[in-house]
């Protein structure tokens, strides 16, 4: 399959490395905004075409697919004009800077009958059936925590006063939509939509949630889910039932799984992850391209994620130039 890419950053780096990995990948194209940049990535990452115009790409009938990796506030205008020319979207997390702009790229795909998938890795990594089926073993749950708190390389620049995309709300851009996202997944996938959330977030000069909290309510559990910026954390989240404790690593990636029976000695159980895992998302977005079947429950996900990170938002007073448009 004929891959176009946007976005020229570590994070595409990543996907193209795993797609070195994936026999079905092809990259076709690349596009950035100057073409001096997209030439030069084309060039590294052995692309046959360069592009500068969104309208090249649409037009590009040897482009099946495109991995949108812009700014969070690019996507959805990105994804549609893609979409409405044919092509097979995977957009990096988050996929949207609210429900109302993923509720009109999902009607989108359905419109003109193409696939569009978040890019979300906890999503397809095998460890995530592992910690579910270990649940299982420990229930009844009571408490669940999970964090993401990493210092981000780009904060220092921040400081002193350099303009950095990674601090522009303007571009839906913050602690919860760039790492918080991943603790909401996770939580969402494991024991489904809580009761109610309250949250809090610690905003910087410029309005950027640089971290935050949500406390979930389901009743008979309680969850805890942290994130940052601008500090790092070195604990393991962890699933706390009356049979046992669970505990896992960065909801990120999922590498790490262990259980602690009660009265029992812990128990390494999770499955080898590859170093590119990636490739996880990008094999199920060809596999959807190629047979649809079972891609409205991932879309179900995506939405519930993106409930959970607006009301959130409310809560916390963050809001985007996308919340602005009617």
């Amino acid at each position: 399959m004929n891959f176009a890419v946007i976005g020229t950053n570590f994070i595409t780096d990543w996907l193209l490395e795993a797609g070195r990995h994936c026999p079905d990948f092809t990259l076709h194209s690349v596009y950035s905004r100057t073409m001096g940049r997209a030439e030069e990535y084309a060039k590294t990452h052995g692309a046959k075409h360069s592009l500068n115009s969104l309208d090249a790409l649409c037009n590009c009938s040897e482009v099946d697919a495109v991995y949108i990796a812009s700014p969070t506030a690019c996507h959805c205008e990105q994804a549609m004009l893609l979409m409405k020319s044919g092509k097979h979207v995977l957009c990096e997390k988050p996929i949207a800077s609210n429900i109302r702009e993923l509720t009109a790229m999902l009607k989108c795909s359905a419109e003109n009958n193409v696939v569009l998938l978040e890019a979300m890795r906890p999503e397809y990594s095998p460890n995530m059936d592992v910690i579910k089926n270990a649940v299982d073993t420990i229930k009844p749950v009571r408490r669940v925590s999970i964090s993401f708190c990493k210092y981000s390389s780009r904060y220092d620049k921040f400081l002193t006063g350099e303009p950095v995309n990674t601090f522009n709300p303007g571009l839906s851009n913050g602690a919860l939509m760039d790492l918080g996202c991943y603790c909401v997944l996770v939580l969402l996938k494991l024991f489904g939509k809580p009761n109610k959330i309250q949250a809090s977030a610690v905003k910087l000069t410029n309005g950027f949630d640089a971290a935050g909290a949500i406390l979930a309510d389901y009743g008979d559990l309680t969850a805890d889910l942290s994130y940052s910026k601008v500090s790092d954390s070195y604990n393991f989240c962890e699933i706390q039932g009356e049979g046992g404790t669970l505990q896992f690593g960065a909801p990120s990636s999922v590498r790490e799984v262990y259980l602690y029976k009660r009265g029992q000695e812990k128990e390494r159980i999770h499955t080898p992850a590859v170093e590119f895992d990636m490739i996880y998302e990008l094999q199920a977005f060809i596999e959807y391209v190629r047979n649809p079947a079972g891609l409205e429950a991932r879309h179900k996900n995506s939405i519930d994620v993106m409930d959970i990170m607006d009301e959130a938002r409310r809560q916390c007073g963050i809001v985007y130039p996308a919340d602005l448009i009617v």
